[in-house]
This record gives C-alpha cells, sequence and structure tokens, in this order.
C-alpha cells in the first residue's frame, strides 16, 4: 500500500486509492464486529440462555461445547484441578524466569528486550491473579452466606424453615475451595506466595549469574 501510494500521479489516483482504503476498513471492521460477537454470544450468553439442568441430583450449566468424553467429566472440580495446577506451576516459573531477562536486559540497556519481557510478565502475573482472585471470590462467598443465614431473624421463621436453615448453616461450615491438583488453594496469598516463590528462585539465578561472572 505505501508502494501504491508513492506511485500516484493525479488526483484520480488518489481518489481511487482512498475509495478502496476506505472500503477495505470498512469490511474488515464489519467482520470482526461479527466474527468476535459472534463468538461472544456463542460462548457466553447462549450456554445460559438454555438455562440448568439436573443429574443425579446435581445442577450443572450447558457447556458451550459441548461433547463426549469418556477420559473426564467436564463439569466437576476434579476437571479444573489438574489445569490449576499446570498453570499454576507454570506460571511460577515462567515468572521466574522472566525477572531473570529483565535482569539482563536491564545490565545489557537492551530495551527491545526490556520492553518485551516487561509486557510478558505483566500478563504471565495477570494470568495467575485472574485465577486467584476467582478463587478469592468464590470462597469469600460461601463464607458470606453462612455468616448471613447466622445473622438472620431465624427464630422468628416457622419450624420446617429452620429446619432448612440448619441445613444451609452445615454446608457453609465446609467453605468451597478452588485448588490447584488438591494441594494449593487458590487465593489471594496463594498469589503472594507464588511472587515469594518466584523472587526466591530469581535470587538464586542472580546469585549463579553474578558467580559465572
Amino acid at each position: 500500500m505505501a508502494k501504491d501510494w508513492h506511485r500516484i500521479s493525479n488526483e484520480e489516483e488518489k481518489k481511487i486509492l482512498l475509495e478502496n482504503v476506505k472500503f477495505a476498513r470498512s469490511m474488515t471492521i464489519f467482520c470482526l464486529i461479527f466474527m468476535f460477537g459472534g463468538g461472544i454470544t456463542y460462548n457466553t450468553f447462549l450456554p445460559y440462555s438454555k438455562g440448568e439442568y439436573l443429574v443425579d441430583n446435581v445442577t450443572h450449566r450447558h457447556l458451550a461445547y459441548p461433547s463426549y468424553v469418556g477420559f473426564f467429566n467436564p463439569n466437576v472440580q476434579e476437571f479444573s484441578n489438574e489445569i490449576y495446577l499446570v498453570e499454576f506451576g507454570g506460571s511460577t516459573i515462567v515468572i521466574c524466569l522472566l525477572g531473570y531477562y529483565l535482569i539482563v536486559d536491564i545490565e545489557r540497556m537492551d530495551t527491545f528486550g526490556l520492553l518485551t519481557h516487561s509486557c510478558l510478565f505483566i500478563s504471565i502475573t495477570f494470568n495467575i491473579f485472574i485465577f486467584c482472585y476467582v478463587g478469592e471470590i468464590l470462597t469469600d462467598k460461601c463464607n458470606k452466606i453462612g455468616q448471613a443465614v447466622f445473622e438472620s431473624s431465624w427464630s422468628e421463621l416457622p419450624a420446617a424453615d429452620v429446619k432448612n436453615f440448619i441445613l444451609v448453616l452445615a454446608v457453609a461450615q465446609k467453605p468451597v475451595f478452588l485448588t490447584a491438583g488438591k494441594m494449593i488453594t487458590l487465593s489471594i496469598r496463594s498469589f503472594t506466595n507464588v511472587l515469594k516463590a518466584s523472587a526466591t528462585y530469581l535470587n538464586m539465578l542472580r546469585t549463579l549469574l553474578v558467580n559465572n561472572n
């Protein structure tokens, strides 16, 4: 396009080129709106519009990409445990390595490398933060349910309703947690532990680098 622009010899060619550029831009925007709009609608709104269904007295929501998988159940927490474990452990290592590269870039005065690794560092850190933040919110909401029931005027309710409150309190005694491989609870504290662990490994790499030099 830049070459075509420099080859323009008169106003008529310039007008034709600008019209084609405007048309191409309009078509690109049109395709982007429908492509991303359709994807967001299909993945987010469509599953919720179908409502919920019961399987063995357990409530499930429709998946965006339903399929039969014999090796695992895509609905319970067992499936997500492995994903969270890989994401949690991998992010810890990647954050550590990116921190090391940032130190190297600063020492070498590599501006391009510093910007690139900084963007990656922020992206990976934010990614693991989202996992931990969602886990923190889930646990906090479960605790607030039990607290709300306990502080309500349950003594003024009929006996049949009080029995239901007792069941809610019993369930609230065991808050729901998101875990990584059933070993690490995803929370804000876990996020700070990831940063601490990454900083520790980074110091080790930094020490090795200084000793080698």
